[in-house]
């Protein structure tokens, strides 16, 4: 069933009297809210394309790429998979090569004497020493300390990538509401044009009536100052577009220069799943929920981390020493292995004190997590009702619409009869605007409603994520 556009409802205006179309329903009474979708009436008259078209796909998809929020925090998941590499690093052998130069004020000799007058010089220690150095070194994790950090730094990457995907669902909400923003904009400049060609036809056909002596000239200014207040509407409106197209460019992260112009929906999308899966759905699915559940984790293995403070520790080293100048008795080369266990066996009860801080610390996530499940419900169950609330809004300001497009209808044929007058023809027209206004805000409020519920439930289609068809994104 199709909703009547703004334009089809001026267009009722200008004809004789019709029923009025009833409204068709575009989702139930909470909770079920189960109906089929819907077409979208077009906006009347939208303003002339200021540039090529874009799509709310395109839109999404230019905003994930461009989106400051996004690389941020596509930054922050490369260093927390670098911190990964960093623990596996702690796991691995490490060589150090070193060299020295050493002077001394004077070398060190001795003399020895010899039978039959021999004898000679031998140098102890020489005026300066050359050295080189090589050394290998590797821990041997025996109470497993180490890999309790690299699985502590996986699960970090694993809450960062979950923190991008919450970016992300939340620049998904920001890009359609700028966009339903964009779209509401462009109705009211038809709305506003719609006004301006409405009024000038009002004061074209009092003045006929002033010509032919049936109405006086005050009634002729009254219309003129409607059709100048009129035309001052439309620039406030042409303006609240161009300000809504600045904002949605600067959302999906790209100059508010950039001409465009957008899509209107075909259809409005319709919710046939109850409040119930719709919040389990979105506690399995809310990627903050997940990233916390990892910190969670990674908290844990912190834990555990601090309490090997007391835990033995073995390290085994080689070492090769290269003399490169040797003199006297001193060897050219030495070579030697180490292994080396050191046991703590006090700190002053440093160990406990940091076990018990990562223990609150772990507690605190835990009750962040309750706390965040709750604010999800909430939120899921808010824009449920916002969008029932939305829905009812839209089907009053269709017949609103209607009514006031028969009343001004009526308000104009009884002009050009010479049985009304110009303040009827003005006061219908001022609530004929007032409703297609309120019908433009009802549809893109409803439009935005959902976006909410998008967002809420972490899917772009929350019956598919509802009834677990699917992953819910299209």
């Amino acid at each position: 069933m199709t909703i009547p556009s703004l334009a089809a409802l001026l267009v009722f205006a200008q004809t004789p009297v019709q029923q009025p179309v009833p409204a068709p329903a575009l989702v139930p009474a909470a909770p079920a809210m189960q109906t089929p979708a819907t077409p979208v009436a077009t906006p009347v008259q939208s303003a002339p394309q200021s540039g090529p078209v874009m799509t709310l796909d395109q839109a999404l998809e230019i905003a994930h790429s461009n989106a400051f929020d996004v690389k941020t925090s596509e930054s922050q998941l490369r260093q927390a998979q670098d911190r990964v590499n960093e623990a596996r690093g702690l796991l691995g052998p490490r060589v150090v090569l070193g060299g020295s130069y050493t002077r001394f004020d004077r070398g060190i000799t001795a003399t020895t004497s010899g039978g039959g007058g021999g004898g000679g010089t031998t140098v102890i220690q020489p005026i300066d020493q050359k050295q080189a150095t090589a050394q290998l070194t590797m821990p041997i994790d025996i109470t497993g300390t180490l890999s309790k950090g690299v699985a502590g730094a996986r699960a970090a990457v694993n809450a960062s990538r979950e923190n991008l995907a919450a970016t992300e669902n939340v620049l998904n909400l920001d890009v359609r509401t700028a966009y339903y923003g964009v779209l509401r904009a462009q109705a009211l400049v038809g709305v506003a044009q719609q006004e301006v060609a409405n009024s000038k036809q009002a004061v074209t056909t009092e003045q006929q009536q002033e010509t032919a002596g049936v109405v006086a000239h005050v009634d002729v200014l009254r219309l003129q100052a409607q059709l100048a207040q009129s035309q001052s509407d439309l620039i406030a409106a042409q303006s609240g577009l161009a300000l809504a197209k600045e904002s949605l460019n600067n959302t999906i992260g790209r100059a508010i220069e950039n001409p465009f112009d957008v899509e209107e929906p075909t259809t409005l999308p319709s919710v046939t799943a109850d409040e119930s899966s719709l919040v389990q759905a979105a506690e399995s699915r809310r990627p903050e929920i997940k990233a916390i559940e990892y910190q969670l984790e990674e908290l844990k293995w912190l834990t555990r981390i601090q309490g090997a403070g007391l835990a033995p520790s073995l390290n085994l080293s080689a070492n090769f020493d290269r003399n490169l100048a040797p003199a006297g008795n001193t060897r050219a080369s030495t070579a030697f292995a180490t292994l080396g266990l050191s046991w703590p066996i006090f700190d002053s009860g440093l160990t406990h004190a940091r076990v018990k801080e990562a223990q609150e610390n772990e507690k605190q996530a835990q009750i962040n997590e309750q706390q965040l499940q709750l604010g999800v419900s909430l939120q899921v169950n808010q824009a449920i009702t916002g969008l029932v609330n939305a829905k009812s809004t839209l089907e009053v300001a269709q017949t609103q619409v209607t009514a006031a497009a028969e009343t001004y209808r009526l308000a104009q044929v009884q002009l050009k009869a010479g049985v009304g007058t110009s303040l009827a023809v003005s006061t219908a027209l001022t609530a004929l605007v007032q409703a297609q206004q309120s019908l433009a805000n009802a549809r893109y409020n409803y439009l935005t409603a959902f976006a909410q519920l998008q967002q809420a439930v972490a899917a772009d289609d929350p019956n598919a994520a509802a009834t677990g068809q699917g992953t819910g994104t299209k």
